[in-house]
């Protein structure tokens, strides 16, 4: 796009300087050649658009996601304790991914000596599809939620007949057990 705006900009200065009937003759050639580009545009379109979904998010940084929670607070204890108990009576494993609970920061957070020394000290979100508990910040995958909000995460599933299958089992025991279909950024945060 920079190639074609210094392109006209070059015409456009060298229309200038020549006769009145070379600019007519210019702005032929520009509006032809932004014909053209428009018409390359419609088919990249056409052909995005046509090309599988699986494909392009192959390229995409951005993912669908299926999120089963078991319950959600402010009280990170209540929660912790909500975990362990998911833990004991179905068997699902937790992975907190190192991370603990800082009451001076009031923070889910990583060891302040973690070797990622972008996050060390700070809260790091689960982003990837696994079968294992945490406690997450809602706000990662709910959008308009107090960012201090807390839910005990049973599982994030890429297909949503998982997520359901999940879902339907936990809420035997755990009735309030919810999911949400989230837009997950799965890029580098670093």
């Amino acid at each position: 796009m920079k190639t074609y705006f210094i392109f006209l900009l070059l015409l456009l200065f060298y229309a200038c300087n020549e006769k009145k009937e070379n600019v007519v003759e210019t702005q032929e050639i520009v509006s032809d050649s932004i014909l053209k580009k428009q018409d390359s545009l419609e088919e990249l379109k056409f052909t995005v658009e046509e090309t599988p979904t699986d494909t392009l998010s192959e390229f995409s940084e951005i993912e669908t996601f299926y999120v089963v929670v078991v319950d959600t607070s402010l009280n990170y204890a209540m929660l912790h304790q909500k975990m362990f108990d998911v833990h004991h009576k179905l068997t699902i494993p937790i992975d907190t991914m190192g991370r603990y609970y800082n009451p001076t920061k009031d923070l889910i957070t990583l060891p302040e000596d973690d070797e990622d020394e972008l996050y060390a000290g700070d809260y790091f979100p689960r982003r990837f599809p696994s079968e294992t508990l945490s406690l997450e910040y809602l706000s990662i995958y709910k959008n308009n939620t107090n960012e201090k909000t807390i839910a005990v995460v049973s599982g994030i599933f890429e297909q949503e007949k998982k997520a359901d299958s999940s879902l339907k089992e936990i809420q035997k025991v755990f009735p309030k057990t919810f999911k949400l279909k989230t837009e997950m950024f799965v890029g580098c945060l670093h």
